[in-house]
């Protein structure tokens, strides 16, 4: 099975350059950027608008089941997924959501013949505080596959926020100094997957941790 992983023997300590490299030239082959389109009629101009949403996604399983932010695919007009060869784009279809939870599971429609994906796995292990972690993506103002090393804080945001017009409870951990792409996950050290990138500030970016990520995996699963 094509996982991708990274054998550290140091634990949830903190890497070396060359381990920090090695992680994220690993873990890259199993997150996604993903481009959505969607086109709507203005009316009273009698013409058409397209307009476009980037966001990011991890690999799920090697046929192409991808985790990412449900605000970033919901209501489009087509989803397509570019691996990290940067070359190498698919269609998705939207195959399972929960609107409460702003979290979807994509479908890549149709791969090469034989073709298997790298792929992460979602840890439902609790962050320390001082934890060690790495976001892969991108902002709008870089090309795709950068990579941000920050620290988990606690969980600071337990309360309500808006989901697609619903209010809803959420949990989200704290990331201080990370860069920001919605759908973008957060990897550990042995780069499991611990957080997925939901919101920001101008300081901080939030992450839904991979205790929730993984009861919306089960429940898909179900």
């Amino acid at each position: 099975m094509p996982l991708a992983r990274y054998e550290n023997s140091m634990g949830n300590r903190s890497l070396s350059h060359r381990q920090r490299s090695e992680l994220y030239y690993c873990m890259m082959r199993s997150t996604v950027v993903i481009d959505c389109k969607i086109v709507r009629d203005v009316i009273d101009k009698g013409r058409t608008v397209i307009d476009t949403r980037r966001g990011g996604g991890v690999i799920l399983n090697e046929q192409g089941l991808i985790l990412t932010s449900l605000r970033l695919v919901h209501e489009v007009s087509s989803i397509s997924v570019t691996l990290s060869d940067m070359t190498t784009t698919y269609e998705a279809t939207i195959v399972f959501d929960i609107v409460n939870s702003d979290l979807a599971l994509i479908k890549i429609s149709e791969l090469g013949g034989g073709q298997r994906l790298m792929y992460a796995q979602i840890s439902p292990q609790v962050l320390d505080v001082g934890q060690e972690v790495l976001s892969i993506g991108s902002s709008y103002q870089l090309p795709p596959f950068h990579c941000s090393y920050s620290y988990a804080n606690e969980l600071v945001t337990v309360g309500t926020q808006n989901v697609l017009n619903e209010e809803v409870n959420w949990r989200a951990h704290d990331f201080p100094g990370m860069m920001y792409m919605a759908g973008s996950p957060v990897y550990d050290s042995s780069g499991k997957i611990v957080a997925l990138q939901q919101g920001h500030n101008s300081h901080h970016v939030t992450g839904l941790p991979g205790e929730k990520l993984l009861e919306f995996y089960l429940a898909y699963n179900g």
